[in-house]
C-alpha cells in the first residue's frame, strides 16, 4: 500500500512511478460518497477498462472505467449476489435511466438528476409484480407525491428496459 496526503490508500504495481495492472484505491474521500473501494486495471497510471466499485454496504457495481472515471453501462449486486442496480455512469456519476432495487423487492426506475439522484418528475416505484407502480415526483431518492399507475409499454433504450406507465383513474 501507498498512502497519499489526501488520505487515500493505493495498492498495485508501479512501473516508472505509475500504476500498471490490477490496483485498488480506498480512503475517506471515497467513504464520503458511499464507496468503500475501487478495483480496476491501470494503464499508464489511469484506471481503464473493466472494473468494480465496492460500496460501503458491500454491494458491488461492475462496469467500465474510461480516463480514470467509472463510465458507461453498469450493473450492481448485493453482497449475496442479487441484482440491485442497472444503469449508466458518466464521469463517475449515475446518469440517464437507472433501475435501483429497494428492500421488499420493488424497484425505483427513472432518469436521475445531474448528481445521480432520483429527483424530479416521471419516476416510478415499481412494485415487485412489475405491473403496478407509484408514478410521480421524487427528491433525492424519496417519494414526494405520486399516483397509482400500471405498466403500459416497455421498450429497450440504450440497452436498458424503459417502462411506460398509464395512470389509473
Amino acid at each position: 500500500f501507498r498512502s497519499l496526503t489526501t488520505g487515500e490508500e493505493l495498492s498495485g504495481r508501479w512501473v516508472d512511478g505509475r500504476r500498471e495492472g490490477q490496483g485498488i484505491v480506498q480512503g475517506q474521500r471515497l467513504d464520503k460518497i458511499g464507496v468503500h473501494s475501487i478495483l480496476g486495471e491501470y494503464q499508464d497510471g489511469i484506471l481503464s477498462g473493466k472494473g468494480k466499485v465496492i460500496m460501503k454496504d458491500q454491494s458491488v457495481r461492475e462496469g467500465w472505467f474510461q480516463q480514470g472515471y467509472f463510465h458507461g453501462p453498469a450493473r450492481g449486486s448485493s453482497p449475496s449476489g442479487v441484482l440491485n442496480y442497472i444503469g449508466h455512469y458518466k464521469a463517475g456519476i449515475p446518469c440517464g435511466l437507472v433501475w435501483t432495487s429497494v428492500r421488499g423487492g420493488g424497484w425505483i426506475v427513472g432518469c436521475v438528476d445531474n448528481q445521480g439522484q432520483f429527483s424530479g418528475p416521471d419516476i416510478a416505484f415499481f412494485y415487485p409484480n412489475f405491473t403496478t407502480a407509484l408514478f410521480g415526483e421524487f427528491k433525492d431518492g424519496l417519494l414526494v407525491k405520486a399516483k397509482e399507475a400500471r405498466l403500459s409499454n416497455i421498450e429497450i433504450k440504450d440497452g436498458l428496459l424503459c417502462p411506460r406507465f398509464e395512470l389509473v383513474s
